[in-house]
Parts: C-alpha cells; structure tokens; sequence
C-alpha cells in the first residue's frame, strides 16, 4: 500500500485513521474543496478520511474506467500508483520538462536558460511511465503503452483520431525511446541533464 490506495471504501478509512497517518491534523489543515478556501476545513479525523477516501477523476483513467481496483485513496496524490516509486536521487541532476507541440526532447533541453543542457536517454527511460507522465500531466484520456510513441502528452487541442489529452509510453526495453523522437500532436516529456 506504497500509494495509500484501498480496493474497498471502508477499508481506505480505516487505514487513514491509524494513527501514523495524522488524520486528526490533517482535519483542520486540509480544504474540504482543493483550491476554494471558501469550503472550509473537515471537522473531525472520521469525516476527512471519508471525504478524501472517495474516488474523483484522479482515480479513473478515461470517464468511468479506473486506473486500478485500489482507486479509494488517502494519499495527496490522490491516485494508485503502477509502478514504484523512484529511487531516491533517480532525477537528480535531472530538470524534466515538457517539449513543445510536435518537438523534440532535443529541441527543449537545448532552449532551456542556464547552463547548455542536452537529453539524456538513460532518464528518459526513467520517466517512461504512466505515474510519471501523471506527475506533470493530467492524462484525461488514460495512459497506454504504445512503441514509437512516448513518453508523450497529446495535445488536448489536438483532433480526435489524434486521441487529444492520451499519455503514450514504450514498452519497457524499447530501442524506440529515442531524445529526438517526434509524433504530431505529441507533447513529450523529456530529462534534461548538463553536458
């Protein structure tokens, strides 16, 4: 349960009310509403853990569809993981960001002010994931493994066969996973690192 995530709702509450999980501070500290300071905070340990273990759009993957059967979350992320965390220092070095439409990750780790920096492939792979791709993206659409496309964000702009708001990654071991990929519509995300 690295991602606070539960199969069952009851089981979500339940476990966000342990004690390591400071529910009863997080009560008076987190907005009922993310953003509407309006909505006030929860009242008690039992109603914040009831109210944020719910499932929400961060927990599907395309309208109804979940990510995963573990979709009641108490975490900030909000969402179950699929894959592990990274290791701590995986990106260090590392400034990800996001090319422009129809770029490259070539093209937008050499734009970048400061120090010259180039794409840096061993950290691509790295950020081959759906979980990262949610990290800097919504991924409204879902995300799916597809080969020669990805790491990318479809343009929601983008016409529909183009499957605007989709994340694209390769399968795993991919030769594809290339810093000069380039897809129309496509949005990739890409590690930087110095020369």
């Amino acid at each position: 349960m690295r991602d606070q995530c539960c199969t069952e709702y009851e089981a979500c509450v339940s476990c966000c009310l342990a004690p390591q999980h400071e529910a009863a501070k997080l009560a008076k500290e987190v907005l009922r509403s993310p953003r509407h300071k309006e909505s006030g905070v929860w009242g008690d340990a039992f109603s914040y853990c009831m109210g944020v273990c719910r499932t929400h759009s961060r927990s599907t993957a395309h309208e109804n569809s979940y990510i995963s059967p573990r979709h009641h979350c108490f975490s900030k992320l909000g969402r179950p993981m699929l894959s592990d965390p990274l290791p701590p220092g995986a990106l260090a070095d590392v400034e990800v960001v996001t090319s422009e439409r129809n770029g490259t990750c070539d093209e937008a780790c050499t734009k970048l002010q400061g120090k010259p920096k180039k794409c840096s492939i061993v950290h691509l792979n790295v950020l081959n994931s759906c979980d990262r791709l949610r990290e800097h993206h919504g991924c409204e659409a879902g995300c799916e493994e597809a080969s020669g496309l990805g790491p990318s964000y479809v343009d929601p702009e983008a016409p529909k066969p183009a499957r605007p708001a989709m994340c694209f990654v390769q399968p795993q071991g991919d030769p594809l996973v290339q810093c000069g990929s380039r897809t129309p519509h496509h949005m990739m995300l890409c590690a930087c690192s110095a020369q």
